[in-house]
């Protein structure tokens, strides 16, 4: 069996009151820590809470040693009271109901997945894990509101089976042979500012040049709310390999699951035309299109006077389907817009 060390603390403020737990869970070189917090509960049930969660993380059965400062945890191991308590149907020595059955109980089950020993330490002592663990406890509390925000919205997903959310909840990456691509982060920005303030990348694109590095921060900060949502596909920033520079952005948009059908939007910093770089970036996309996402049909669109755009459409080999006239209103003029699409009948991964 792998042995695996735990170090558990549960705060509560106000006992009954706002509760936190957590838990740091080692083995060998690897440490991961886990924190939570409940709304109404006790000391009590936040130290057993703390080692329940510490033991679910563990994905196969284990040798368990598990540090905790709490007497009324440990002691009822080392005294054998669990063992007594089931013996008597869950009643104490008074023959008085156990109080917290249903975490004890949920303690047993995983005790008969790992061998689990419990271990007293002093609390705050000088123990750097066991001081950790008080720290991220009271933390989870402090912060209760948004840690059930963040549990509302993914049960708020997880309960989706929509396209968007099948293909994309794990935020995948994608990679070619030289790029690639990833979520926009807060790193970006310089370099989402150099190359969206240059009119030579913008001039047929939908938004505005840049004006200022405010520019650049909201878009970064639009993506990173839309990245929790989920409700449209994530925008990729286009990197070359070894450097991790924005140098473009790819996604899709306007998915239409019922017919299996999307659109794919892209631009690239000027500095990097003309390297075949946005038509390698296309076919990575065209590739996840067809083969994770379910598509039937995948459609790009340019500005008609975009030549640069609808010849990485010709060398995808997506099929001229026609120019639509003045199909949409653009920075003061009325555009051609020239459509190109590829069916998945006519996809290769090659």
């Amino acid at each position: 069996m792998m042995k695996v060390t735990i170090y558990t603390d549960g705060a509560c403020s106000g006992n009954p009151g706002p509760g936190g737990y957590a838990a740091i869970i080692m083995c060998g070189d690897n440490k991961k820590e886990i924190f939570g917090a409940e709304r109404n509960t006790t000391n009590n049930r936040m130290e057993l809470r703390a080692a329940i969660e510490g033991l679910k993380v563990l994905t196969k059965p284990c040798e368990v040693t598990l540090y905790s400062d709490s007497a009324y945890l440990v002691n009822a191991y080392l005294n054998k009271w669990v063992e007594g308590w089931k013996k008597n149907g869950w009643k104490n020595a008074s023959k008085e109901p156990v109080k917290n059955v249903d975490l004890w109980e949920e303690i047993e089950r995983l005790k008969e997945i790992h061998v689990v020993n419990f271990v007293k330490v002093k609390g705050h002592a000088d123990n750097e894990y066991n001081n950790r663990c008080d720290e991220l406890a009271v933390a989870a509390i402090k912060n209760i509101d948004e840690l059930e925000s963040v549990e509302e919205k993914v049960e708020e997903i997880a309960e989706r089976e929509d396209l968007v959310y099948k293909a994309f909840k794990d935020l995948p990456e994608l990679e070619t042979e030289r790029l690639k691509l990833r979520l926009f982060k807060d790193t970006d920005v310089d370099a989402l500012y150099e190359a969206c303030s240059d009119e030579k990348v913008t001039r047929f694109l939908s938004f505005d040049t840049y004006t200022s590095m405010d520019d650049a921060y909201n878009r970064i900060e639009f993506l990173k709310e839309e990245y929790e949502k989920l409700i449209e596909p994530p925008v990729w920033a286009i990197t070359l390999k070894g450097e991790n520079k924005a140098i473009g952005s790819i996604n899709y948009l306007h998915v239409k699951e019922k017919h299996s059908v999307a659109e794919i939007g892209y631009w690239l910093a000027s500095k990097y035309w003309n390297k075949g770089i946005m038509t390698e970036a296309v076919k990575g996309v065209l590739k996840f299109g067809f083969e994770n996402m379910g598509l039937n049909k995948v459609i790009i669109q340019c500005d008609a006077r975009n030549t640069g755009s609808y010849r990485v459409m010709e060398k995808c080999g997506l099929v001229y389907e026609g120019t639509l006239r003045q199909e949409r209103f653009s920075k003061g003029e009325f555009v051609d817009i020239k459509t190109y699409s590829m069916l998945k009948e006519e996809y290769s991964s090659k």
